[in-house]
C-alpha cells in the first residue's frame, strides 16, 4: 500500500484508489508501517526527552512566578493591606452575585 502524504491536503490510497483528507495521524500511521521498531523506540524516547525538558522549563518558569508573587504579597502587607480579609470579601462575594456585577 503505498500514501502520498502531505498534512491537509488530499492523499491518494493507492491500494484502494480512494481519497480523503490527510490528518497528522494518517502522516503518523503511513509513516509506523515504514519505519522499523528500533527507530519507532528511538522516535518516542526522543519525544519524550523533548517533553522532559520542556515540563522542566515549564517548572522554572511557574516557580519565577510565585517568587514574584511571593515579593508583591510581602511588599502589600509591607503596606498594611490585609489579603486575608480581602480574600475573604471575594468569597462571600463570589457566590452570590453574577461575575458581570463584579466587574
Amino acid at each position: 500500500m503505498e500514501i502520498e502524504a502531505t498534512y491537509g491536503r488530499l492523499i491518494t490510497n493507492r491500494f484502494k484508489n480512494k481519497k480523503k483528507l490527510c490528518t497528522a495521524g494518517d502522516i503518523f500511521m503511513a509513516k509506523q508501517t515504514e519505519v522499523s521498531k528500533d527507530e519507532r523506540i528511538g522516535f518516542h524516547k526522543g519525544a519524550l526527552a523533548t517533553l522532559t525538558k520542556e515540563r522542566e522549563e515549564l517548572l522554572r518558569i511557574v516557580q519565577i512566578v510565585e517568587q514574584l508573587m511571593q515579593m508583591h504579597i510581602h511588599e502589600l502587607k509591607g503596606l498594611g493591606v490585609d489579603l486575608a480579609a480581602q480574600a475573604k470579601e471575594v468569597k462571600k462575594v463570589k457566590g452570590k452575585k453574577p461575575i458581570e456585577d463584579i466587574l
